[in-house]
């Protein structure tokens, strides 16, 4: 078995435990995982998945969606971050 599928399976399995079973995915479902997976890398999606379960405020039927909003709001976050970063050395080096 590959790392990733390891991986995927692991992902898998958080979501069931984290939904108390009572919200597996589809095939389809585990399809679009693997794809998140492999934009944002396990350990964000993993923690995404413990995110989205702690939110009571959620439906249980929008709790994937909310799990991708999580994942796009944290991928910006960390973009805007690099690009003050960036900004901050540029402006140093011109100094």
């Amino acid at each position: 078995m590959t790392d990733e599928k390891k991986a995927l399976y692991s992902l898998v399995d958080l979501w069931d435990d984290e939904s108390l079973g009572i919200n597996s995915l589809t095939v389809q479902g585990i399809r679009n995982l693997l794809t998140l997976m492999r934009k944002h890398g396990p350990d964000e999606v993993g923690l995404a998945i413990k995110l989205t379960w702690e939110a009571s405020q959620v439906s249980n039927e929008g709790k994937f969606r909310y799990m991708c909003g999580i994942l796009k709001n944290r991928a910006k976050d960390e973009a805007e971050k690099c690009e003050l970063l960036f900004n901050q050395e540029a402006h140093e080096e011109g100094k």
